[in-house]
């Protein structure tokens, strides 16, 4: 059993690599006031639980909307995520503000809202994070996203839906057939 136990402990943690590592953020709305919200995917082929192992979201403020998006430090504020996400399956994340600016992305159509994380500007970055708050994907080094929605760059092919690599670049298109809220 002594020998067992490295083995068993190195494969929970990939387990829990793994898990993470199928989660991205795939878009980020900027809207006007409190018209924010954050769309996470799950691009694995089961459906993961954000609560075990315990992934969280970061935002990392700036005052003002001007200038760009720069993750130094640790995050201003995080929040928990307690959703699950289903396989190949994508939730909302929003502010309990969101009105009718987009009438499909209210209050009420989030799985989970949070008025202190989803609460950004054009200049605040906003990063998935683990539970030892290790940066597992993140929105927006280099630009300004004030009043704007953007999504991962992807392309579609006969398998459907495939997101590029996890340094993907932001577009400023949206596409329905890829499951995403554009």
């Amino acid at each position: 059993m002594q020998k067992l136990k490295p083995f068993l402990l190195l494969a929970f943690i990939l387990l829990q690599f793994t898990t993470n590592a199928q989660v991205i953020i795939s878009q980020y709305y900027e809207g006007t006031g409190t018209n924010k919200w954050i769309e996470l995917t799950n691009l694995g082929t089961a459906a993961v639980n954000t609560a075990s192992p315990q992934l969280k979201l970061g935002i990392w403020s700036v005052g003002g909307s001007t200038g760009n998006i720069v993750f130094t430090g640790a995050a201003t504020a995080t929040m928990n995520l307690t959703v699950t996400i289903p396989a190949k399956g994508s939730v909302l994340i929003g502010n309990t503000g969101n009105g009718t600016e987009v009438s499909y992305l209210t209050a009420a159509s989030a799985a989970q809202t949070s008025n202190t994380v989803i609460n950004f500007n054009g200049n605040d970055g906003i990063a998935l994070l683990s539970a030892s708050n290790v940066v597992l994907d993140r929105f927006g080094t280099g630009i300004n996203a004030t009043d704007i929605k953007l999504c991962k760059k992807h392309q579609r092919n006969s398998a459907g839906c495939n997101f590029f690599g996890r340094t993907m670049d932001y577009g400023i298109y949206c596409n329905r057939i890829c499951g995403s809220y554009g």
